[in-house]
Formats: C-alpha cells, sequence, structure tokens
C-alpha cells in the first residue's frame, strides 16, 4: 500500500507506510501493524467519538491498558484514528493460571476503571475480543465507545457501579472462552461463572470465591461437583 498521511494534535504532518493486509479489525476501524511495537487504527465508520475521553485514557497511562501513542486526524481536522503500542498475545489459559492471575489483573483494573469513573467517564465496549492476554497480564484495547458523562451532574459512585459490572461482565467473557478451550465443558459452566463474576457484587467477592484454590479450574471443579450431586 502506498503512503498515507495524518496530522497529530499540533497540525504537523504523520506519514506511514501501511502493510498490504489489515493485521485486525475494531468497532470501529482497520487496525494495521507497522511494526513489532506499534500499530495503527484508522477509523472506517463514522461516529461522534468523544475524543475528550480518548484524550484523557492516552494521558492517564491506565494499568492494563493499552498505551495510545499519536492521535490522528485527517485534511479536514477530523479525528481519523490513532498510533498504539502493540501487545503479544499467547496461547493461554486463563483457568490453568494461577489463581493470583486473574485476581492481580482484576484489582489492577479495577483501580483503572476506577480512575476513569472519578474523571467521569463512560468504558464501554468491554468483551473478550477487546483483552489481550500473556504472562505479563491483560491488557485492554480499542476505547473508541468511552465518552464523558454530562460534567457535575453525574453521580461518580453511580458510574463506577456501573463500570465495575462491565469489568465483572469483561472476566465472565474471557472465563466463558477459557472453558470452552477445555477438554470437556458441562452445561452448566456458565451459571458457575456467572455466579463468580456476579454483576450484583463487588470484585472483593470475586477474590473470597477463588483466593483458597491454586487454578481457577479448581473452582470450576469443584462447583460442578458441588451442582452435580
Amino acid at each position: 500500500m502506498d503512503n498515507v498521511y495524518f496530522f497529530d494534535e499540533e497540525g504537523k504532518i504523520k506519514t506511514y507506510r501501511l502493510p498490504p493486509k489489515q493485521y485486525a479489525y475494531g468497532s470501529l476501524g482497520t487496525i494495521y501493524k507497522l511494526n513489532n511495537h506499534e500499530c495503527l487504527k484508522w477509523f472506517t465508520e463514522e461516529y461522534p467519538y468523544d475524543i475528550e475521553a480518548i484524550k484523557k485514557i492516552k494521558e492517564l497511562k491506565l494499568d492494563n491498558y493499552y498505551e495510545i501513542y499519536d492521535l490522528l486526524f485527517d485534511k479536514d481536522n477530523e479525528f481519523a484514528g490513532y498510533t498504539m503500542k502493540y501487545y503479544q498475545p499467547e496461547d493461554i489459559n486463563i483457568l490453568k493460571m494461577p489463581t493470583e492471575y486473574t485476581l492481580d489483573n482484576l484489582y489492577k483494573l479495577y483501580n483503572s476503571i476506577t480512575k476513569l469513573s472519578n474523571c467521569g467517564i463512560f468504558v464501554d465496549d468491554f468483551h473478550s475480543g477487546n483483552a489481550i492476554l500473556n504472562r505479563d497480564g491483560i491488557t485492554l484495547i480499542d476505547s473508541d465507545l468511552y465518552s464523558y458523562g454530562h460534567g457535575n451532574k453525574i453521580n461518580k459512585k453511580m458510574l463506577l457501579r456501573k463500570n465495575t459490572r462491565l469489568l465483572l461482565y469483561l472476566f465472565a467473557m474471557i472465563y466463558y472462552d477459557a472453558v470452552g478451550e477445555c477438554k470437556y465443558r458441562e452445561d452448566f459452566d456458565d451459571i458457575i461463572i456467572d455466579e463468580l463474576f456476579n454483576m450484583d457484587e463487588s470484585v472483593k467477592n470475586v477474590e473470597k470465591k477463588l483466593v483458597k484454590y491454586k487454578y481457577p479450574i479448581d473452582y470450576i471443579n469443584k462447583m460442578r461437583k458441588e451442582i452435580d450431586g
């Protein structure tokens, strides 16, 4: 593909030579891997992006969130995408990783969404496809749909509760995917996982349920036996 150019926040031209094939597709755009350290997301869908929320995420450098480098604009000064750090996924099953892996990543992400909530930012698009797992941890990408609330009118406590529910849902989805990769799956595994990451409870309650098990699969197996009688 020929070189493409954008403008950064200061109006300086940024030129990129894109590979012939896309690396992945996001919810609103196409992702190109520029090298082993950097990717470029180019929006392909019109959407009322909350660029101020994305700028805040870039500025905060949140734990377990992807690092955004440059915000990019087209010749009409429309927000067109951004560059970001590349994260290498690994073929790991979270149920067979030590339980500390789940809990450490859960608490780090909870701390990050607490910071976002305190800033008045709604999180969105939380699903396992936007979580990159490797032995270093779980990294969330794709904050394109995040947005600010309505200034001082927003109830920060209620916002944190909403954002926490989405975080627990995310971990449930990661566990759904992981149990599907195991040698066998029970029909009631989703019920076990839904109860573990109960969205009406807190992150602390997940720890209480998992902490005495070396691996999450041990917890799943214990609950299977209890349900199966």
